[in-house]
């Protein structure tokens, strides 16, 4: 569908799973607390929940335990999150080589932000918890990426830099980063939860190391 030679502008980063060694961002904030939101990601796939109300029940289960939540103690966990081999590496390199990045992720703002930092990405979109004036968490939610709505958040980064799909590569590993997918010409599944999924990219990578993305997205050997 496009030239093989037309080269990679933009590189768009899914953060859970594929920056971070762990399905969730939000999860290792559970896992901290001793809770899960297993009941709540069913009830959003099915529907009956929307991003708002997500992050609501993450924020109330987290509260049952805890009782009013500092900001700096979830940060404190998110700044303790593993990261996958080579992405920081992989986010850099692509810099060196001229490719734009961005990170669009659901996950929590905190850790997304610490990332970009760290690979010099230049867009940064995810989600956050509302904050009152003495630093707590209030129970409610900021979606600035919608779950299933991830590919507007790449348009609108494609039309503020004059990038086509034919110069997009996305990176992701669920699906509800197919929408990304659409919105790219090398679509990658890195090491994706499901069928669905790989399905829908043009190129399935399993590998530890996330460095291995960057063939497909730079068309040669580095």
């Amino acid at each position: 569908m496009f030239p093989m030679e037309t080269k990679i502008e933009l590189a768009v980063f899914d953060m859970d799973g594929v920056l971070i060694d762990s399905h969730s961002s939000w999860v290792l904030v559970h896992e901290h607390f001793g809770t899960d939101n297993e009941d709540s990601l069913r009830a959003f796939l099915l529907g009956e929940i929307d991003d708002l109300e997500f992050i609501r029940r993450d924020v109330e289960r987290w509260s049952s335990i805890r009782g009013r939540v500092p900001l700096h103690e979830v940060e404190a966990i998110l700044d303790g999150a593993p990261l996958v081999p080579g992405a920081i590496e992989t986010l850099r390199k692509l810099g060196e080589r001229g490719v734009r990045t961005a990170i669009v992720s659901g996950g929590l703002s905190h850790l997304a932000r610490r990332l970009g930092e760290m690979g010099g990405v230049e867009y940064v979109h995810a989600n956050d918890v509302e904050v009152d004036g003495e630093g707590f968490l209030t129970g409610a939610g900021v979606v600035r990426v919608p779950l299933m709505e991830k590919g507007q958040v790449v348009e609108a980064i494609q039309e503020e830099l004059g990038v086509g799909v034919e110069g997009t590569a996305a990176v992701g590993d669920t699906p509800v980063d197919v929408t990304m997918f659409r919105r790219a010409r090398v679509s990658i599944a890195f090491n994706p939860w499901d069928g669905t999924t790989e399905r829908a990219a043009a190129h399935v990578v399993r590998s530890r190391d996330l460095r291995s993305v960057l063939p497909l997205i730079l068309g040669d050997d580095q």
